[in-house]
């Protein structure tokens, strides 16, 4: 496919000023490629963009630091731009990729082929940040490096099959439930997190299957809020389109959904 504009051009980028201003126009949209600005995560980047001069049209993000990479495509305005874009980068990126792609977008990547069917999932944004603060609080706990293990438990009770490390615990604030037991039921935390980009996406919310239904993940969610509203300007997160009760959640909580895209592991033909 030609360029559209035969003035624009595909390119690497790694001035960070560069991508925090193009994305900065959009920080919901963009929380996760604006928090992967932050020098914690820049060494596992790699970022591709349509120019047209040097002015930005779409972007593309690949992320080493998962297994496979995740490669993050989600249209800021033009989605025929990010097509085109996806469809030149091709030989750069690597033999497995688990890709966000906005709709429609993964045709573009004519190369791979799907390991698995795509899952519509939905982009949402903190819109009313007051929201949370009926919910009350006071049995939820910070969790820190030293709670590692017991939050591996949960997850793996919990979300088998899950991405959870021991870095996450250092990467940004994460909460938790203890029973009188001491048992830890249910966690929350964060996937990015950026007080230099004023951006956070929660991630990794999980309740144990014998404390389910009763509010423990609202809860976990609203001292998150709590938290990361005194730091940084924007919090958003992924959710899968089809797990309602996790939108109603997060929409109970404040949020609203912003965009639609696809996640889907895709395998070099």
């Amino acid at each position: 496919m030609p360029p559209l504009n035969p003035v624009n051009t595909v390119s690497n980028i790694s001035d960070r000023s560069q991508l925090a201003e193009f994305l900065g126009k959009k920080p919901a949209l963009n929380a996760y490629l604006l928090g992967d600005l932050d020098e914690r995560y820049w060494s596992r980047t790699k970022w591709f963009a349509v120019q047209h001069g040097k002015q930005i049209q779409e972007i593309a993000l690949l992320y080493s630091g998962m297994n496979p990479p995740i490669l993050i495509a989600i249209p800021n305005s033009d989605p025929a731009q990010l097509k085109y874009l996806l469809e030149e980068i091709q030989p750069q990126l690597p033999a497995q990729v688990y890709a966000h792609l906005g709709p429609d977008l993964w045709s573009a990547l004519d190369r791979y082929q799907l390991k698995d069917q795509p899952q519509p999932h939905f982009v949402m944004e903190l819109t009313n940040p007051s929201a949370h603060q009926s919910i009350s609080i006071t049995e939820i706990i910070p969790l820190q490096k030293h709670d590692f293990e017991d939050t591996r438990q949960l997850f793996d009770a919990s979300y088998p099959g899950h991405w959870f490390r021991e870095e996450m615990l250092g990467f940004g604030p994460y909460f938790g439930y203890r029973d009188a037991t001491g048992q830890l039921l249910a966690a929350g935390g964060v996937h990015v997190f950026s007080e230099t980009y004023q951006v956070a996406t929660i991630g990794n919310v999980v309740t144990h299957p014998s404390a389910r239904g009763q509010g423990w993940a609202s809860k976990v969610n609203a001292c998150l809020l709590a938290d990361l509203s005194e730091r940084v300007e924007t919090i958003a997160l992924n959710v899968h389109a089809k797990n309602s009760v996790a939108i109603q959640l997060y929409e109970n909580l404040g949020f609203s959904k912003l965009a639609e895209y696809f996640e889907m592991h895709l395998i070099r033909k």
